[in-house]
């Protein structure tokens, strides 16, 4: 017989003093996570079947314009992503068949998975900031891992997408702080910070499994730093790109991106004056107030 888990400790558990001891809100998360009644944050699954669609080379536009005008908020998320400076047009774009044209539909589709994360997942009452800090750095790192990857030819969109979900594992902690608390007993996040940075990388693999991401993205995303001792190239993109992202002033507090650099060049085969030039594309991207 299946022993059931541990109820849940009590919100008494958060008082002020709380930060002293950051293994408490450790393991209540575990706890938390390991409920039958957990619900992770969702993931649109409307990003999944776009990103699907579109590794159909022979996917047409029609097809994916069908699949955006199901989710009118997103896709209008996606317009304004797609004409920001940022992204490199700077212009109103006024149709979903011109932004596809503009900007192909491999951009097309990691602009709406981006759109689809930032404005589902990047959200927990109580902690609005530190979640702005979490989005602007992952999507940051996604776009380095996607520039690292087309200097490098890996496969672009895997490393951006790496990229972007990388940290998600704070996302989901404090999503769950957020939703099973009452608002009285939410720790401020400056308490509970500590706690995960232990233990992000954790929540960020459980995650994946319950968005069947796990086998394509855990590894690496989760795990880049290791990833890099083994080999891997999209897992020298990934920790490249967090440690560019930090570089540009978009890091995560308390917690410094340790990579083997000259290690990582050497995987993904460029140099360092490749990588300088990637570090002043990310300057003009971050610049640009977009993210």
């Amino acid at each position: 017989m299946t022993s059931q888990p541990e109820s849940l400790p009590s919100p008494l558990l958060f008082a002020d003093d709380w930060g002293q001891e950051p293994e408490r809100i450790a393991t209540w998360l575990m706890r938390c996570f390991d409920s039958p009644d957990y619900q992770p944050p969702v993931l649109p699954g409307i990003a999944m079947r776009l990103w699907h669609l579109t590794s159909d080379d022979d996917v047409s536009i029609f097809d994916v314009s069908k699949v955006l005008e199901e989710d009118s908020m997103l896709t209008a998320s996606l317009m304004r992503l797609a004409s920001s400076a940022a992204y490199g047009t700077g212009r109103s774009l006024r149709s979903i068949e011109e932004v596809i044209t503009r900007l192909g539909l491999r951009r097309v589709r990691e602009l709406f998975f981006q759109a689809a994360v930032t404005e589902r997942v990047f959200k927990a009452k109580r902690y609005e900031r530190p979640m702005i800090t979490l989005r602007d750095h992952s999507v940051t790192v996604g776009y380095a891992a996607r520039m690292l990857a087309i200097v490098s030819g890996a496969d672009e969109g895997h490393a951006f997408l790496c990229g972007l979900l990388h940290d998600i594992g704070y996302c989901a902690s404090l999503v769950a702080l957020s939703e099973r608390l009452p608002s009285e007993y939410r720790p401020d996040v400056s308490l509970v910070w500590s706690a995960l940075v232990m233990h992000h990388e954790i929540v960020g693999s459980r995650l994946f499994e319950s968005w069947n991401l796990a086998a394509e993205l855990s590894p690496v995303a989760v795990h880049h730093g290791s990833q890099v001792l083994k080999g891997s190239v999209a897992g020298a993109i990934v920790a490249l790109a967090d440690a560019l992202a930090e570089s540009v002033g978009l890091g995560v507090p308390n917690e410094k991106a340790d990579v083997d650099v000259e290690g990582a060049l050497n995987v993904i085969g460029i140099d360092a004056g490749t990588l300088a030039t990637v570090r002043e594309q990310l300057e003009i991207f971050a610049s640009a107030g977009d993210v």
